[in-house]
Order: C-alpha cells, then structure tokens, then sequence
C-alpha cells in the first residue's frame, strides 16, 4: 500500500501540473505505478463525446486524441456503464452480473479491472481504466481507497487544467466560466483583489463584491498561520512567488465574514490582462478532506500500535509455550533421575563401611589362620585378594563420585526449568549461566565435523538480582544456541584437522557496575555485517536457512532483557572475528 506521505506528495505532483497534456501523463504513469496495473487508459469528455487521451503501459505513456468508438484499448459498454452510474467498478475473472462484458472484455480477458470515475463536484470529467491481464485480486479495498483519493486529486486538477486552457485559448470566455465555477475565484494584485466570482461570495459569505474587492489577503485570514507565521508577511510571500514564477500552490486558514474559519487549498496562477500582471486565485474548502486524511492517519497510527500489540502479544505466547514445553522436559527428567540418584548416593556410603568392615575381618582371618587350606587358597588367587583389597575402594569412590555428578546435573536441571511467578524472585545469575550451558553441553561435544567447543568463564563477584528466572535462562539459551549456531556455520568445508589447530571457544564473562550486573557472551564465529546487525532483534527477522530459524529468539531476548526486566541488550560483531552480547541487568 502506498504510504500516506508518499500519496500527498504524488497529489502535490498532480495538482501543480497546469498544463493539459502535461497532467494526463502525470496523472497515467502514476495511476499504473501505484495500483500495479499493466494497462491503465485515462478517457475525457470533450463536447459530449468521449476520447482517449492517454494510454501508459511498461513501455510508457502515449498521448492521443483518438474517439472512444475507433479505440481497441479500451472496453467501451464498460466505459458507457460508468458514465451512466458514476460509481467504481472492480471485475475479478471477468466474474459480473454487470451488462459490461462486450467484445474487447471477451478477447483480452483480464484477470484484474477497475474503472473510476473522475468527479469534481459529481460533474463527471473522465474515466480512469486499469487493467492487469493474469494478476487476480489485484485492485484491494486499501489500494481503491487511494486511487480513488488520486482521482478526485486529478478530477480537480482537471478541472483547473481545463480552466487553465480555456483562458489561454479564449480570453473572451473567461467570465463564463469564472461565475461559473464552484470553487472561489480571484483576480489578485500585488496589492489587494481585483475581482472575484460569485463563489467566492458564497464560500467567504461575503455580501457583496465590492466588500470583497480591495482587502489584501490577510485581512480574510487569522493574524497568525498555523505555522506560526502572521498572516501578512506569508501572503506577501507567496504573492511575490506566483508573480516571479507563474504559479504557487499552498494550504491557507481563511476567515469568513461570519468570523468562522476554515483551511484551504490556494492555487495561484499568473496571468497578462491588458498588459498588467494579475494573478488568478483559485480556492477551496479542503476542510472535509483535512478532515478524512486526519481520520486515515489516526486509523494508520492505531493500526501501527495494534501490530505491534499483536507483535508482542505473539512473542510473549511463543515464549510461554517454549518455556513451557522446555521445562517440563527438564523438570520431569531431573524428577525421574532424582529418586535412584539418591538410591545410589546414599547406599553408596552404606557399601563403603561395609567394604572396610570386610576388610578388616579379612584381615583378622588372615591373621588367625595363616594356613587357611588348599581350598581357600585357590580361590584367593583367583580374585586376586591383593588387587581387590586395593582397588575396591577406588570402585566405590568412583561409583559415589558419579552418584554426585549425577546429583549436581539434576540441580541444574531442576534450577534451569524454574517456573516464574507473578512476582520477581532474587536469582544468582550464574546459577543460570551454568544450567544453561550444562543442557547444551551435547552440542559442545566434539562430533565428526569439528572438535569439542570450549567455554570458558569469568565470574565476578555479583548479588543476587531481583528477576524472573526462566525467562533469564530462555535469554541465555537463545544467545549461547545461537553462537554454537555461528561456529558450526563457519566450520563447513574445513577438515577436522584444520579445526583441531585452533579450535572455537564461546567465553562468558560477568562483573558488577554501579546501576547492576553486566553478562558478556562473546564467541568467535564469523561476526555480522552491519545490515544484519541492525536488524538482529528485528521480530521475524532470521538469516538462518527456511526450516533452521524462526526469527523469534532473540526479538524475545530483547523483549525479556528491556522490556520486562528493564535492561538492556547490546551487539558488537565484526565480520570474521566473531559477536559478544552484553546484557545489562538491574539489580
């Protein structure tokens, strides 16, 4: 969809175009480009009968004068149809009731067309027809909104170009159209007006022409501009324009004699009358239309803020789900590992004393009865009784240091998948660090491509902080799984060996500053360009390969660290030297 901005500036363009032909290809090239149309032809009437006029396509626009009967651009029943309702027609697939399927229709037939009215006023001035020959769906609500909004730009600005044209060709003609016309029009001096239409009466509410005639501009205007500007030196201003360079266009708060005001649309235009320079004044009330683009902003602004509502919105469940399902994985494997991971620690003690008190009475037998027999003899070469005795309690310290390791991984887990309630809770941040890397510790591991990737830590001394666990460590798992990511990405191609030589490492850092605590996770893959870090918190936004990246990890990162914990997320990357994320918590 066009922006807004982007449509006023395509109306200014309309509207200072005064010449006919001039305005018919301003008015074609940019009617084709904005509606995506392949085909667009631009019919006026002239003296009852109409013409086309101008016909644009990917090859540019074409100025004719060619009559609507002799023409095989154009669907002429469909073109008779709308100058007999005057309204916009959109056909998809030739799919219509409308009695405008004729002979140009059948043998061409587009998939995508719209025919508009141009109406100044409900005066019908012409037909605007766009045409795409395979696109279906093509002519939106939002994109008739703004065609129809050029078209009533153009219909006026045909208006005046015609009016414009008439004065050059017909000077004696002049007065009849000047009464004639609906919107205010003035004959201005350097000085004061001269003359105005009886429009202009009616629009000001003024009483007469000679109450009119003879006030400088800024005596039917506020004292100030809502610009700011006084009224005098801005209607000078523009007046010296006009008269140097033959036309200005501008907006204008006039004052009514009734003292009510109203904003205006003014167009000045230079003209010779006996061999004097005057300026043609045309005004209009743009109050309404002031008012329908304030309500397309507004609607554009809360459409805005809604999508970024939604965005939010979206995040936030994406993240709920993940650390759901996350962590009842983990909580239930830590619960299911936690009961014979106390089975085997706590008998593992048990078996220790009793593998000493066997022992000792071993060796109070031994002792006793230093000839045991033949039989007993055998049987403790056969265990080898000397090995045992030495290296049982290695068995059973290894056993119980397992046991102990296996304690500790549950802890992890069980400090990783912490459920966050309403209210922060106090954290020891690398308690979190910690679990994290302890669940991606099996993507670490050396595999077939590249050698084991190191992590390496410096912890400072930091308090506790005051936060929501989970959501930390999802932070946490997002910026480390995507740095294991970026050092699997740049070893592709190469040899185990070349890698062995200098193998990757992704270091965490952290320290205590005044305001909280800092956490700096730097790897060394293969960095980013700046496009892409200006993008990286971006939501949906991934350079990851279709199946392998959502876009979502770290825009929910960013919402977690600023958002909800008040901090903030900051990227350093050098292309080929690696990133650091540096997190900045308050405490």
């Amino acid at each position: 969809m066009i922006h807004l901005s982007t449509l006023f500036r395509v109306s200014q363009a309309i509207a200072r175009t005064i010449e006919i032909n001039e305005l018919l290809q301003v008015l074609s090239s940019h009617a084709l480009e904005y509606s995506g149309a392949e085909k667009c032809a631009l019919l006026l009437l002239q003296d009852g009968e109409w013409e086309l006029r101008a016909l644009a396509d990917d090859r540019g626009v074409q100025l004719t004068t060619l009559p609507l009967e002799y023409s095989q651009d154009v669907p002429s029943k469909l073109i008779q149809y709308a100058e007999t309702h005057l309204k916009p027609i959109v056909i998809e697939n030739l799919c219509t009731d409308l009695p405008v399927i004729g002979n140009y229709l059948k043998i061409h037939r587009p998939q995508s067309l719209l025919c508009l009215p141009l109406l100044n006023q409900e005066t019908l001035l012409g037909i605007l027809y766009l045409e795409h020959r395979s696109a279906q769906g093509l002519f939106t609500d939002d994109r008739l909104m703004v065609l129809d909004c050029l078209a009533n730009q153009a219909a006026i600005a045909l208006d005046h170009a015609r009016l414009y044209q008439t004065v050059q060709r017909n000077e004696s003609r002049l007065r009849a159209v000047y009464e004639s016309n609906n919107d205010a029009i003035m004959l201005l001096s350097e000085k004061c007006f001269v003359d105005c239409n009886s429009a202009t009466l009616a629009i000001f509410k003024c009483p007469a022409k000679s109450e009119f005639c003879g006030k400088h501009p800024s005596q039917i205007s506020p004292k100030y501009q809502p610009s700011g500007r006084l009224s005098s030196e801005a209607a000078t201003e523009h007046i010296v324009t006009a008269l140097t360079q033959g036309y200005d266009r501008f907006e204008w708060q006039h004052c009514r004699w009734d003292g009510s005001e109203f904003i205006a649309e003014v167009q000045l235009c230079r003209m010779e009358i006996d061999d004097q320079a005057i300026l043609q004044a045309i005004v209009r009330d743009i109050s309404d239309r002031k008012a329908v683009e304030a309500a397309i902003r507004q609607k554009s602004e809360e459409l805005e803020q809604a999508l970024l509502q939604l965005q939010k919105t979206q995040l936030q469940l994406v993240q709920i789900e993940k650390m759901s399902v996350l962590g009842n994985l983990v909580a239930g494997v830590a619960h299911e590992i936690n009961n014979p991971i106390g089975c085997i620690v706590g008998n593992v003690s048990i078996m220790q004393n009793y593998m000493l008190d066997l022992m000792e009475t071993l060796n109070l037998y031994q002792t006793n009865f230093p000839e045991p027999g033949i039989t007993i003899e055998q049987q403790l070469d056969a265990i080898d009784l000397d090995y045992l005795r030495q290296d049982a309690p290695d068995v059973m310290q290894a056993i119980k240091d397992s046991g102990d390791r296996i304690a500790a991984i549950s802890q992890s887990l069980r400090i990783f998948s912490r459920t966050d309630g309403a209210e922060k809770q106090p954290f020891n941040v690398h308690d979190g660090l910690d679990s994290t890397v302890l669940i991606l510790r099996h993507r670490l591991k050396s595999n077939e491509q590249r050698p084991k990737i190191e992590v390496v830590t410096h912890y400072g001394q930091l308090p506790e902080i005051n936060c929501f666990p989970g959501q930390l460590n999802q932070v946490f798992m997002n910026i480390l799984a995507n740095a294991i990511d970026a050092i699997d990405e740049l070893s592709e191609g190469k040899s185990f060996q070349e890698l062995a030589q200098s193998p990757h490492q992704i270091t965490i850092s952290t320290r205590a500053i005044e305001s909280g605590i800092q956490i700096m996770i730097a790897d060394d893959g293969p960095g980013m360009p700046p496009e892409v870090q200006r993008r990286i918190f971006d939501y949906m936004f991934t350079t990851k390969e279709v199946g392998k990246g959502t876009g979502l990890g770290l825009a929910i990162a960013h919402q977690i660290v600023v958002e909800t914990h008040g901090g903030a997320i900051d990227l350093q990357s050098q292309v080929g030297e690696g990133s650091t994320f540096t997190l900045t918590l308050p405490c």
